[in-house]
Formats: C-alpha cells, structure tokens, sequence
C-alpha cells in the first residue's frame, strides 16, 4: 500500500474551499517523482475523486497540468514549472544560492548554471554569467537537450536502466552536432562513461565551439536534483582544462545540497 505524502498531519488537509483545493493538488503533484492519477490525488488528498478529476482536467485546459497519455497520471506543465521558478528566484534561499554559484564563476572564469530535467530538456533555473565577452548567452528558463549536453548527460546517468533505455528510443538524432553521439548505442557508452566518472561533458556537442563539465547536486534522500555546470567557449577552455575546476564544481555542488536540503533532513 501506498503511504501518505509527508506534508503537515502526513496528509494535506482537506479543505472545502476549491482554491485551496487546487493548491493542495498542485502541492501533491510537485513532490511525487511520476505521475499521479486522480485516484492517487485522492488518497494523498483526501478530495473526492470526482472533484480531483474535475479540478485536474481544468488545470490542463489552463497548461498547469499535463496528462501521460498511457498511465492517464498528472504533472506539472509550463505555467506551474514558471510559478516554481519564479518562486524559487525571489526567496531567501536563491540569494544564498546565487552567491555560491557567483563564487564558483568568479573561480572558474566562466560561466556557470544550475539546471534541473524538465519534460522536453534540462531547464536553466539559475545562472551567472562571465564577464568575458565571448561567451554563450542563455536565459533562466530556458531548455536545452538532455542528450548533448553536460548537464543532461549527467541527468540521463541517474536513471535506472529501463527507465533510460524508454527515454532514448524516443531521441531524434538526426540534428546532432557531435560525431560521437549519432545513435542510441553511441550515447548510451558516453552515459555509462559519464555515471562511472560522476560528471557529464559536453565537447562540442550541443554548439560548435562550446564545451561543458557538469557535476550532480543530490537532495536528502540522494536523488538527482540538478546539475551544476561550467560552460565556455573552447577557443579559451578545453574540455582537458574543464576538468580541472572539478574539485570547485563538486564543492560548489555540496555546498547547495546543504542549503536546499538540510533542513528537509
């Protein structure tokens, strides 16, 4: 049997208001790592699965939530994942956050992000830039591929083989930059390689010019959370002379685990 989401009374509490009702679906859906059904919502819930169903299906209409089409399991959708980062960047806590990341840029030289997976990418949910001139500009919120990229290679390397091997029949390969990433065979040795090392690189497989080294930021329970990354073009830095910054990374990436999730222990 499945157990009661941890929040408050070990259950949101049931609220007759449909405003508070929907916050409390929101609520459910953002801490479950798959999909849930209205049955599901329910039990965690304690609504009526008539109104869970109901409430869901505006929640769609309205791009908050998505529905799988095979397991019919809700979660979160463009407009919820920019409420949760917009959240997220005016809270005390993304000042701290930043100053770690400003630190690690000022270190490194370069430009530094933390992205987290979304449904069609690895999504930019903080950054500091360089003040080199050369550089390559993305914006908070941004996506980028999960299969050409530092961050995303390393987000692929925390998923369990079935899991994985689902993921990448779905890959389109045919706009790929990098000659070593041109099937689903070639990627899954580079995320093997990856989970052995505990980093992900990019060498100009994403743009012509830019490479990356990205290392994982766990949660308290030591589930992949984000990818911490160091992003330059190679003219100035080799993928080689990335590596060296690894100890930086890894530090940088303790230090953020500890702030988002110590008190959660």
């Amino acid at each position: 049997m499945q157990k009661r989401v941890n929040i408050k009374n070990s259950k949101v509490r049931k609220s007759p208001a449909p405003l508070m009702r929907i916050i409390n679906i929101l609520e459910v859906i953002s801490i479950k790592e798959r999909p849930l059904s209205s049955a599901d919502i329910s039990y965690f819930t304690s609504i009526p699965k008539s109104s869970v169903h109901r409430l869901c299906n505006m929640l769609v209409d309205e791009n908050y939530l998505t529905q799988d089409p095979q397991s019919k399991g809700f979660y979160p959708a463009l407009r919820s994942r920019n409420v949760a980062v917009g959240l997220l960047a005016n809270s005390q806590l993304y000042i701290v956050r930043h100053e770690i990341m400003r630190e690690l840029s000022k270190k490194t030289g370069e430009t530094c992000n933390l992205a987290v997976p979304d449904i069609d990418g690895m999504r930019y949910i903080d950054r500091v830039e360089t003040n080199w001139p050369l550089r390559f500009q993305f914006p908070i919120g941004a996506s980028v591929p999960f299969h050409c990229t530092a961050s995303g290679k390393m987000f692929l390397s925390s998923l369990k083989k079935h899991t994985l091997n689902n993921f990448l029949d779905n890959i389109d390969f045919s706009e790929e930059v990098s000659q070593s990433i041109q099937n689903k065979d070639s990627l899954l040795q580079i995320i093997k390689q990856t989970r052995s090392q505990g980093y992900g690189e990019d060498d100009e497989d994403f743009f012509t010019g830019m490479i990356a080294l990205s290392v994982p930021v766990y949660n308290n329970k030591n589930y992949f959370y984000a990818s911490l990354s160091l992003q330059a073009p190679k003219q100035r830095l080799t993928i080689e002379q990335a590596r060296e910054f690894l100890p930086e990374l890894r530090h940088a990436s303790k230090r953020l685990q500890t702030l988002l999730f110590s008190h959660n222990t």
